[in-house]
C-alpha cells in the first residue's frame, strides 16, 4: 500500500518537473558564464585536442607507409595488389574486421576528423588513400563507406572544390551496399544522401531514378517513401512531369496501402486524383476514387466516402456492368452507414443522391388538369402537352390575341389598365418565365423531369415524390393573412396533406445508358405561393441472378432515402451591351407558381371525327361542352387557324322553319320559297365565334351538348387545324380573368373533285347579261376504288348583282362522273332589277334533292369562304392573275369588267372504305368570279410573277423634264371595254368558186361582214362597224 503510494507521489512528481521548463533558475551572469566556458573550452582544449591528433596520426601515416611501400610495393606490383578489384565481390572476406591499431583505420580517423572540422580537402585526400586499401582487401562496407565520404567531400567543398563532384561514387556505394555487402539500411542511407546532393544540383530525373533504383519486395514501408520522394522529384522538374508523378504517387499509395499506413495512403491517392480528374482518363479515375472510398470507409471517414463514391456514378464509366453494380452497392452500403451516424440521425434535411442525374434545362412544369379519358366514339381535345407545348406557340398566342381583341376593342384597350399577356399553362427553357405560373385550387401541378442513367445497370428509384414549400396566404375582399410556411422536406403531416396532396410513385425504374421522362403531379387546396424544393426518393438497383442473367422485379436490399435539389436557370439576356459582355440570365420562376382561388374548367369532346376527309367534304358531328371546375362558366368564345373548317349554325337570318336534306346536312328548301331567288341581309363576319349556351352558361358538373357542321379545306394533303376554347368565369379574379382550351386536329384531305368557271358576255336584243361556264371533273384515280361516283345536285350563286339560271331544261336526275370524268355545264347570269346591300341567292337544281343555300351551314361556309377571298392580296384563285395597278383612274375601269359573283357547288360522293362499308358523303365547293372572260378554279394555283419586259431608256444630258404619265392599265382589262353585236343571216348560199368575196349585210345595213377564202381552209373576216376596224381569223 505504501509503496503504491510512493510510487503515485513519484509520477506526480515527474509530472510536474516536467510541466517546468529548463533553465528557468538560470541568472544572466550564469548565462554568461556558460557561453564563456562553451568559448574556452573549444579554443584552449578541444582545437588543440584535434590539432595535436592530427598532426600524430599524419606522422604515424607517414611513417609507416613509407615502410609499407618498400617491402611490399614489387610484390603487390607482379601479383597485382594496386589494380582496384572494382566489385568482385569475393564473399570469403565479407567479414573482415581490422584492428583498433591498423593503418587503413587510422586513415578512416584522420579523414574524419578533417571532416568534422570543414576540411574538407584534406579529408577527401585521406578517404581517396584508404579507399583503394578497403579494395584491396575486398572490405565491401569500408569500401562503399569511404566512397559515400568522399563524394561527400567533394560536395562539401561547394565552389572552393578543386574537382567536380564524383557522381559514380554514390552509385558505386549503394551498388556495393546492396549487391556485396547486403546492408540494404546503409544503402537507403547513401541513396537519401546522393539524392539530396542532386536535387542541389537540379538533377531530379536523376534523383528520381536513384529512389526508383531502391523499390523492392523486401520493405514496403520504405519503397512506398522512396516512390513518393521520386513523384516529387519528377514535379519539380524544369519541365514538370505531371503524369509520371501522378503514376508515382499513386504506387507509393498503394505500397503505404500494404505497410498498413492508411492514412499516408489516403493523402497521395488524393494528390494523384488532382492530376488525373477531368482528364478523361475513366479507368483510372475509377480506380483512385474507388480506392479513395475504400481508404476513407476503413478510417472512418464516411463523407468522403460517400463523396468518392459518388464520383464513380455521376461521370460516364467504362466499366463493365459487372463492376458498375459493385460500384453501385459499395455507395449504398457507405451511404447508409452514414445515415447512421448520430450526428445524421436527428437532421430533417436528406442528403444529395448522385444518380439518376437530372437535365435541369428540361424541366417543365404544366399548370390545370388533364383531361379524363373520353368515351368510346368520343375524341377528347388535346389541351397542352409536354411534347407539344413549344411547336405551335406563335399559332395560339395570336389566336387568344385575336380573342381579346373581339371582346376588348383598340379603342377601350387603355381602359383595362394591363397589356395583353397569352395565358400560358407549359413553363420550359423555351418560355418566358418572369411571371408566376397561375395555378388553381383543387387542380393539378404536373411536373416533367428528364432522368438520365449514365451506368449500365438499371436504377430503381422507389416512393419518389416531389420536394415542396408552401406559404399559405387566404386572399380576401378586404385583407390579405399570411401564415407560416408549410414543407414536406421533413416528412409529410396532416397540415401538409390537407394543404397539398402530393403525387408518390411507388417504383420507377431508368433502364441502363436511357433517358427516361418522369411525370410527377401535386394538387393544392389552398391559396399561396408554392416552391418546388426537389426530388425525394429510394434509391437501389435491381437484383441480377447469376445463374439466369435476369433482372428481377423487385430493387435489392439495400436502398437508402435521398433527395436531389431542383435548379432551372433563365434565358440569356442580349438585349443591352452590358448583358451582352457579360452572363446575365433572366429571373426564372416555372417551379413557383402562385395558387389561385377556383375557376372554371371546360373539358371540350367531340364525336366521330375523323383524320381523313375530301376536299370540300361537309359533316355533322355533336360537341361536347363539360364543366369540370369548382365555379359556374359564363361565355364560351373558338377560334380557329382555319376558320372555315367549322359552323355551329348560328347565322341564320331569315325566319322559319327548314327541313334538313341530304342525311340531315343541309337544309332543304321549304315549299312556300320563290324559285327565282332568295334576299339574305349582309352580317358582320368575325373569326372569333360565340358557343351558343343559355344565359346561364355551364354550372359546375354540367354538360352541353351541340351540333357543329365541319368542311374539308378544298386544298388536298395534310392540315393542321388549331382550334382555341376562350371561356370566362362569372366572376373573374384579378390574377386569372379568363381562361383556354387548345386542341389541335391533323387533317389529312384527299382529293375528290375539282371545278373551274369562266363568265363570258351576253346580249340578247342589247340586254347585258352573262354565260357562266362550269366545268367539273372527278378527280379520283381509276385504280382507286375508294369514291365509286361522284353526283352534282345543284349550283347556287350568290351575288349582289347577278341572278343565275340555267341555259336550258335541267334534267333532275343528277348528273354523275365516274374517276376521271368531266362535265361541261352552261348556266346564264342576269342582273337584279333592284340594287341593295343584301345579297341574292339563286339555285339551279340537278336533282330532286332542293338545297337551301341561304341557310347555314352552306351560308356559313359561304361567308367563310368570302371572307377567306377578302383577305388575300391578290384577286382570288385564278389562273390567270390580272396586274391590278394602285392608279384610281385604273381602278375606276377595273369596275366595267368586274362580276362579284360567288358560285357554290353542291355535289355527293359514294364512298367505300377499307372495310367495304359504302356511305355516302356530300360536300360544297366555291368558286368566286370576279372579271368576265377569266378562268377561275375552286383549289388555288400559283402562278409564278411575270417577269418584267426588257426597257432601254435614253439618259438625257439636259435636264428631265418631268411629265405625268398616262395610267398603266393590263391589256386584258381593255380587250373588255368594248364590245360589239353582229347582225346577219342565217344562212347564205355562196358559190366560192364562181366568186371568193361575199359580202353579206345586216339587216340595218349597219355592219358589214366580208369573207375571203385563203387556200380553201382559212377564212379571213373582215368587220366594218363605222370607222371601227377589228380583224380576227377563224379555223374550220
Amino acid at each position: 500500500m505504501y509503496a503504491s503510494i510512493f510510487i503515485a507521489k513519484l509520477h506526480s512528481n515527474a509530472e510536474k518537473a516536467k510541466q517546468v521548463p529548463h533553465g528557468m533558475c538560470l541568472t544572466l551572469s550564469d548565462h554568461d558564464r556558460l557561453r564563456i566556458f562553451i568559448h574556452e573550452f573549444c579554443v584552449r582544449g578541444l582545437l588543440p585536442y584535434v590539432e595535436k591528433q592530427i598532426r600524430t596520426l599524419n606522422d604515424q601515416l607517414m611513417s609507416r607507409k613509407g615502410i609499407h611501400r618498400s617491402l611490399f610495393s614489387a610484390t603487390k606490383k607482379w601479383f597485382g595488389g594496386n589494380k582496384p578489384t572494382g566489385q568482385s565481390h569475393n564473399l570469403q572476406n565479407l567479414n573482415i574486421v581490422y584492428s583498433h591499431e591498423s593503418p587503413e583505420l587510422q586513415v578512416r580517423r584522420l579523414a574524419d576528423l578533417c571532416f568534422m572540422f570543414q576540411m574538407y580537402e584534406l579529408a577527401y585526400q585521406s578517404y581517396h588513400t584508404v579507399k583503394r586499401d578497403f579494395n584491396n582487401d575486398r572490405a565491401w562496407p569500408y569500401y562503399a563507406g569511404a566512397l559515400e565520404m568522399a563524394a561527400l567531400s567533394i560536395f562539401m567543398q561547394g565552389q572552393n572544390a578543386q574537382r567536380p563532384y564524383p557522381y559514380h561514387y554514390m552509385e558505386t556505394a549503394v551498388s556495393t551496399y546492396m549487391n556485396a555487402a547486403k546492408m540494404p539500411q546503409f544503402a537507403a542511407r547513401t541513396t537519401l544522401l546522393s539524392t539530396e546532393i542532386l536535387k542541389h544540383y537540379s538533377m531530379y530525373g536523376d534523383a528520381a531514378m536513384h529512389f526508383i533504383k531502391m523499390t523492392n519486395e523486401d520493405s514496403d514501408m520504405r519503397s512506398a517513401l522512396l516512390l513518393e520522394q521520386a513523384a516529387y522529384c519528377f514535379i519539380r522538374m524544369q519541365k514538370p512531369m505531371v503524369r509520371k508523378y501522378a503514376f508515382h504517387m499513386i504506387l507509393a499509395g498503394h505500397r503505404f496501402s500494404k505497410a498498413g499506413q492508411r492514412k499516408h495512403a489516403l493523402r497521395c491517392y488524393c494528390h494523384a486524383l488532382q492530376v488525373y480528374r477531368g482528364r478523361h482518363w475513366s479507368l483510372a479515375e475509377d480506380h483512385i476514387n474507388f480506392t479513395i472510398g475504400r481508404q476513407s470507409f476503413n478510417l472512418k471517414q464516411m463523407e468522403n466516402a460517400a463523396n468518392a463514391f459518388k464520383h464513380l456514378l455521376t461521370n460516364e464509366s467504362l466499366q463493365t456492368e459487372t463492376q458498375q453494380a459493385a460500384f453501385v452497392r459499395e455507395f449504398l452500403f457507405v451511404y447508409k452507414q452514414l445515415l447512421a451516424q448520430p450526428d445524421q440521425e436527428g437532421s430533417s434535411m436528406l442528403a444529395q443522391l448522385p444518380l439518376p442525374l437530372i437535365d435541369s434545362s428540361t424541366i417543365m412544369t404544366l399548370v390545370g388538369s388533364h383531361p379524363v379519358d373520353a368515351p368510346a366514339g368520343w375524341t377528347a381535345a388535346t389541351s397542352v402537352k409536354f411534347a407539344t407545348h413549344s411547336v405551335d406557340m406563335p399559332i395560339w398566342e395570336k389566336l387568344e390575341d385575336m380573342v381579346t381583341n373581339h371582346l376588348n376593342p383598340i379603342d377601350n384597350t387603355a381602359s383595362l389598365g394591363h397589356a395583353f399577356k397569352s395565358s400560358m399553362q407549359c413553363f420550359s427553357n423555351k418560355t418566358s418565365n418572369v411571371h408566376y405560373p397561375l395555378a388553381v385550387v383543387g387542380e393539378s401541378i404536373a411536373l416533367s423531369l428528364e432522368l438520365c442513367n449514365p451506368l449500365c445497370i438499371d436504377l430503381v428509384m422507389t416512393n419518389v415524390s416531389l420536394i415542396w414549400r408552401f406559404i399559405p396566404v387566404a386572399c380576401g375582399h378586404d385583407n390579405v393573412k399570411q401564415a407560416e410556411t408549410l414543407s414536406n422536406e421533413a416528412g409529410t403531416s396532416m397540415e401538409c396533406e390537407a394543404c397539398i396532396t402530393t403525387e408518390i410513385i411507388q417504383e420507377y425504374v431508368v433502364n441502363g445508358l436511357k433517358r427516361n421522362i418522369m411525370n410527377l403531379k401535386l394538387i393544392p387546396h389552398q391559396t399561396g405561393e408554392l416552391h418546388l424544393v426537389g426530388l425525394s426518393y429510394n434509391l437501389g438497383m435491381q437484383v441480377v441472378h447469376p445463374s439466369s442473367d435476369t433482372k428481377s422485379n423487385y430493387p435489392s436490399s439495400i436502398s437508402v432515402r435521398g433527395q436531389q435539389n431542383l435548379e432551372v436557370q433563365g434565358q440569356r439576356l442580349n438585349s443591352t451591351k452590358i448583358e451582352r459582355a457579360g452572363r446575365m440570365y433572366a429571373t426564372d420562376r416555372r417551379l413557383d407558381p402562385v395558387v389561385v382561388p377556383s375557376m372554371p374548367l371546360l373539358q371540350v369532346y367531340f364525336e366521330n371525327i375523323s383524320s381523313v376527309m375530301l376536299c370540300g367534304e361537309v359533316r355533322q358531328m355533336n360537341i361536347e361542352l363539360r364543366n369540370t371546375g369548382q365555379s359556374a362558366l359564363k361565355d364560351v368564345f373558338l377560334v380557329s387557324s382555319h376558320p372555315e373548317f367549322y359552323s355551329f349554325c348560328a347565322s341564320d337570318v331569315r325566319n322559319g322553319a327548314s327541313e334538313k336534306a341530304n342525311d340531315n346536312v343541309y337544309a332543304a328548301l321549304s315549299t312556300d320559297a320563290r324559285d327565282d331567288f332568295i334576299v339574305v341581309k349582309t352580317y358582320d363576319w368575325s373569326a372569333v365565334c360565340k358557343v351558343p349556351l343559355s344565359a346561364d352558361g355551364i354550372v359546375p358538373g354540367a354538360t352541353v351538348r351541340l351540333p357543329v357542321w365541319i368542311r374539308g379545306p378544298q386544298a388536298s394533303g395534310v392540315h393542321a387545324i388549331h382550334m382555341l376554347f376562350y371561356y370566362q368565369p362569372h366572376e373573374p379574379t384579378s390574377k386569372l380573368r379568363h381562361r383556354v382550351l387548345k386542341h389541335k386536329i391533323l387533317l389529312t384531305t384527299i382529293s375528290s373533285f375539282s371545278a373551274q368557271a369562266i363568265a363570258f358576255r351576253r346580249y340578247s336584243d342589247w340586254q347585258e347579261g352573262l354565260i357562266v361556264n362550269l366545268e367539273a371533273e372527278n378527280v379520283n384515280q381509276l385504280q382507286d376504288s375508294s369514291i365509286t361516283e361522284i353526283s352534282i345536285a345543284q349550283v347556287s350563286c350568290a351575288s349582289k348583282e347577278w341572278c343565275l339560271y340555267p341555259s336550258n331544261d335541267t334534267d333532275l336526275c343528277g348528273i354523275k362522273l365516274n374517276a376521271r370524268e368531266k362535265v361541261c355545264l352552261c348556266c346564264e347570269a342576269v342582273k337584279t332589277a333592284i340594287q341593295s346591300d343584301s345579297t341574292y341567292f339563286t339555285n339551279v337544281f340537278y336533282s330532286k334533292e332542293r338545297i337551301d343555300s341561304a341557310l347555314s351551314p352552306s351560308f356559313d361556309l359561304y361567308n367563310h369562304f368570302l371572307h377567306e377571298c377578302n383577305e388575300l392580296s391578290t384577286s382570288t384563285h385564278c389562273i390567270a392573275v390580272a396586274d391590278h395597278t394602285a392608279n384610281d383612274k385604273a381602278k375606276a375601269l377595273s369596275t366595267a369588267v368586274q362580276v362579284g359573283l360567288t358560285l357554290i357547288i353542291f355535289w355527293k360522293a359514294f364512298v367505300v372504305d377499307d372495310q367495304g362499308v359504302s356511305r355516302t358523303v356530300v360536300g360544297q365547293h366555291h368558286i368566286a368570279v370576279d372579271t368576265v372572260n377569266i378562268i377561275y378554279a375552286a383549289v388555288p394555283v400559283s402562278v409564278p410573277p411575270a417577269k418584267p419586259s426588257l426597257t432601254f431608256i435614253k439618259e438625257f444630258e439636259e435636264e428631265e423634264v418631268t411629265c405625268e404619265r398616262a395610267p398603266l392599265v393590263p391589256v386584258i382589262m381593255l380587250q373588255q371595254l368594248a364590245t360589239y353585236c353582229i347582225r346577219h343571216p342565217a344562212l347564205v348560199h355562196h358559190d366560192f368558186h364562181y366568186n371568193r368575196l361575199l359580202n353579206a349585210y345586216s339587216y340595218n345595213h349597219f355592219t358589214s361582214i366580208m369573207w375571203f377564202l385563203i387556200k380553201k381552209c382559212l377564212l379571213h373576216v373582215l368587220v366594218i362597224h363605222n370607222t371601227y376596224l377589228s380583224k380576227g381569223y377563224y379555223v374550220f
